[in-house]
């Protein structure tokens, strides 16, 4: 095979790995299509709402050495109720000056943690029945950005599949500043309810 014909192989094949990749993902986020989705940030937590007898400690043994005290929270929370029984304690630990944050997730009483995220902004729904998907957007770039899904696992959240990158400006704005190709942000996404006042800021 001359060499134009492996050049053009090889972006067919980059071209399909990632189509096939974002068909993957987006069938990870079949169960959040037709619900109220909500969104919130850390922006969103306070730290009335986080449960100090259960979880200070906890919290605190769960940052990094090397990162406490430099912009670590682990004393604030956004309370969810993810399912009809189930208060989730959202838990922002360390957050960057771009806004993307480590959360780790919690309920209380018995006290019993539920997994880790990193985001700037969380997605999520309430469900009647089950663990719903949670979505989280972490910010790249003034263009760019990625969508990451958790699901309820063995016990807890994890993350499943690969990253989408994405930008809330649109996919023909990215790819004109960043030269990639970006995906747009998927439609169920796009009436999103937004938690608090503060979000964003």
């Amino acid at each position: 095979m001359n060499k134009p014909l492996k050049e053009l192989f090889l972006i067919l094949t980059l071209i399909l790995m990632r189509q096939l990749s974002s068909s993957a993902q987006m069938s990870n986020w079949s169960d959040m299509r037709g619900k109220k989705i909500e969104i919130f940030d850390a922006n969103c937590t306070d730290t009335d709402s986080f449960p100090k007898t259960e979880l200070k400690r906890i919290v605190s043994d769960a940052i990094p050495k090397a990162d406490r005290g430099n912009g670590t929270w682990g004393d604030r929370a956004f309370i969810y109720k993810l399912t009809p029984k189930s208060n989730i304690y959202f838990v922002p630990l360390v957050c960057g000056g771009t806004g993307n944050c480590s959360w780790r997730l919690y309920s209380v009483k018995p006290t019993k943690y539920l997994g880790e995220i990193s985001a700037m902004g969380v997605y999520t729904y309430k469900s009647a029945s089950g663990w719903p998907t949670i979505l989280t957007y972490t910010h790249m770039s003034a263009v760019e950005g990625f969508l990451t899904t958790y699901k309820f696992r063995n016990g807890r959240y994890r993350k499943v599949g690969s990253d989408y990158l994405t930008d809330t400006h649109g996919s023909k704005f990215s790819e004109f500043f960043s030269g990639k190709r970006v995906n747009p942000i998927p439609k169920f996404l796009e009436n999103t309810h937004i938690l608090c006042k503060g979000y964003g800021c």
